[in-house]
């Protein structure tokens, strides 16, 4: 099963550049077993995010970024 959880989170705009970022998530995990002492994920992030604050350093407002993750576990 792959959950997905949608995310929005919205601030008063009372400021010009307010904390507000507007956007959406999502996860894929995989996990393998190929022995029982020893286990592997991988791991992938993207976030497609909207946030007025980043016209203040010079960068576009809108922001798709991705991230990849492996990680190997041993057990004893």
């Amino acid at each position: 099963m792959i959950p997905f959880l949608p995310s929005d989170q919205q601030e008063p705009r009372s400021r010009p550049f307010g904390r507000s970022e507007h956007g959406n998530a999502i996860t894929l995990a995989l996990n393998w077993r190929p022995l029982d002492w020893c286990r592997v994920t991988g791991e992938v992030l993207r976030v497609d995010s909207w946030q007025l604050q980043r016209l203040v350093t010079g960068d576009s407002p809108h922001s798709i970024d991705t991230q990849g993750q492996l990680a190997g576990r041993l057990t004893y």
